[in-house]
């Protein structure tokens, strides 16, 4: 039987940063664990989490990616939500994350072109890293801030872009689903 999030979230508790073994948090990263394991079931949570607005589906679904990273064989520690970079005990050193960007994560619904393009098979092994590779624009800068790197493939980026989008241009339409 498959509960709802809702429910999960609900005999769990709040999810935060609280410490223990028998928190919200481990506790719904034990159920993470222990029964997320098919593809469905993951993609059902998080499009729950993606669908629900608020820190609670934020907290879950940073726990689901990286609980589905575990299972195809990333090397993931399970940390904190949020509040590393900021809540540093300077008596501890430097802090290690103060380098570190921001980093915002979205989903995108690609258009019905896009799909058949990527479902052809002509793309497996492709490469998102590769594909998005950028490079400072000035090495011996040290600059990381916007503008600091160019993409090394700026036009196919700005159409791969224009896909998730759903729109294509005319030579792309030819291309990819031959004018339809």
């Amino acid at each position: 039987m498959l509960f709802t999030l809702d429910q999960i979230l609900g005999l769990d508790g709040t999810l935060d940063d609280a410490p223990g073994p028998d928190t919200p948090r481990e506790r719904f990263r034990g159920f993470v664990r222990d029964s997320v394991g098919a593809i469905g079931a993951a993609r059902y949570y998080v499009e729950a989490c993606t669908t629900n607005k608020g820190p609670q589906y934020d907290h879950a679904l940073q726990d689901l990616v990286n609980h589905k990273g575990a299972v195809i064989g990333f090397d993931v520690e399970f940390g904190r939500y949020k509040g590393v970079k900021d809540q540093w005990d300077d008596e501890e050193g430097p802090n290690p994350y103060l380098a570190l960007p921001r980093m915002d994560m979205f989903t995108y619904e690609m258009g019905k072109e896009a799909v058949v393009y990527a479902e052809d098979g002509e793309f497996n092994g492709f490469s998102l890293t590769e594909f998005f590779r950028a490079k400072k624009i000035n090495p011996s800068s040290g600059a990381t801030s916007t503008g600091a790197y160019a993409f090394e493939r700026p036009d196919d980026v700005s159409e791969f872009l224009e896909i998730l989008r759903g729109k294509l241009s005319d030579q792309m339409k030819s291309l990819v689903v031959g004018g339809k």
